[in-house]
């Protein structure tokens, strides 16, 4: 499941992850990060994993068909991506991607960070 969070700052998204992710579930939150790049605005993620179940098939095709399909809009603009979770293995196959990817500020933190995490987004915006 992917819940849309209110982090009361109109340049941030916010989306909580709990369980399984499945292709309808995803395509909720693409469909809302494909608003934000709409705007003229660059926006920021904040991506909170509390648990992850796994994902589907159809739910990991479809993001990754957007990512490409999208890529040069996402790297113009998002701005920052912070990854709030307590999963290693996720925080670490962030890491990675983290260095492909130098024109987007990509940020890890734990759950007990979370509140750090924010303000990290929040900051020159």
């Amino acid at each position: 499941m992917i819940q849309k969070i209110d982090l009361q700052n109109k340049n941030t998204l916010g989306f909580r992850v709990a369980g399984k992710v499945d292709k309808e579930t995803i395509q909720t939150a693409i469909d809302r990060v494909k608003l934000e790049l709409k705007s003229s605005s660059k926006f920021s993620i904040y991506l909170e994993v509390v648990e992850l179940e796994g994902m589907t098939a159809g739910a990991f095709t479809e993001r990754i068909a957007f990512a490409f399909s999208h890529l040069i809009e996402i790297l113009n603009k998002v701005k920052k991506v912070a990854l709030v979770t307590n999963i290693d293995w996720l925080k670490k196959l962030a890491t990675g991607l983290y260095q492909l990817n130098p024109m987007i500020e990509e940020k890890s933190f734990s759950m007990e960070e979370a509140e750090k995490a924010q303000q990290w987004l929040f900051e020159n915006q």
